[in-house]
């Protein structure tokens, strides 16, 4: 990026990139490589083609996978300090303290943070883009998050009732539709995570992705099932928005 386009650089967002060094479950992760490229050329392919216009920084406690993102252009204002690196600390607070430090830095506070973390290879660049302008496009929305829609209605799912299964939700509400939060894009009111501490605020927009795009790697058998799509050239889209002024499109395809 050149110095004249970093300057036109929407001041108000930031898309912060996660990156925690040291994971056990699937050791090396974000430098894997997946269908001949690594999960950080992934996400870096992603932010690009989404057109967002706005600084990205990453957020990571090591230097060699600092060296990685500062290869794909991501600024790194500054490595995480140790205590926000631990196994119990909480996804916000690594991304407050680098969205902090930067705009001490530039003097001047992003209203929207778009969160994208590197485990959703397939997730499309719409995903971020429609995220971004929903929350912006409605002042009441504190944000928009990629969610799933399971295939297994609320009423047909079940709690251990002490010794019995429990319906979770009415029976006679079997065909009530539920959505999981999929961890593909966070787009949030800076305001908003300060004050609740959560990426997921009650009253938030959904942007619905599909099966590929909703793929989250964080084993050994997540990376198997994505090595399997990247090798048929699958790709991820979004299938639907949750808003105040819009309802599930199941024939939305968006890439």
């Amino acid at each position: 990026m050149t110095m004249e386009e970093n300057s036109k650089q929407d001041a108000s967002m930031v898309v912060v990139i996660p990156m925690r060094g040291g994971s056990k479950r699937l050791p090396g992760k974000h430098l894997k490589t997946l269908g001949g490229r690594t999960l950080i050329e992934w996400t870096s392919a992603c932010v690009s083609d989404a057109k967002l216009n706005c600084p990205v920084l990453l957020t990571t406690n090591s230097e060699e996978l600092a060296e990685a993102g500062k290869k794909v252009g991501w600024t790194v204002p500054t490595l995480r300090p140790a205590q926000l690196a631990q196994d119990h600390t909480s996804s916000v607070d690594p991304v407050l303290h680098i969205v902090d430090f930067y705009s001490e830095q530039k003097g001047e506070m992003p209203d929207l943070i778009v969160l994208a973390q590197v485990t959703s290879p397939f997730r499309p660049p719409a995903s971020l883009r429609i995220a971004a302008d929903i929350v912006r496009a409605n002042s009441e929305l504190p944000a928009a998050i990629g969610v799933s829609r399971n295939k297994v209605a609320l009423g047909n799912h079940f709690v251990n009732g002490e010794g019995y299964l429990k319906p979770l939700g009415p029976t006679q509400k079997r065909t009530t539709p539920i959505y999981t939060a999929n961890g593909s894009v966070y787009a949030i009111r800076t305001e908003v995570l300060r004050s609740t501490n959560s990426f997921l605020p009650e009253g938030s927009a959904g942007i619905v992705l599909d099966t590929v795009g909703a793929v989250d790697i964080d084993t050994e058998d997540d990376f198997a099932i994505a090595e399997a799509m990247a090798a048929k050239g699958m790709t991820g889209h979004v299938v639907g928005v949750i808003t105040p002024d819009s309802e599930f499109n199941p024939g939305l395809k968006l890439s």
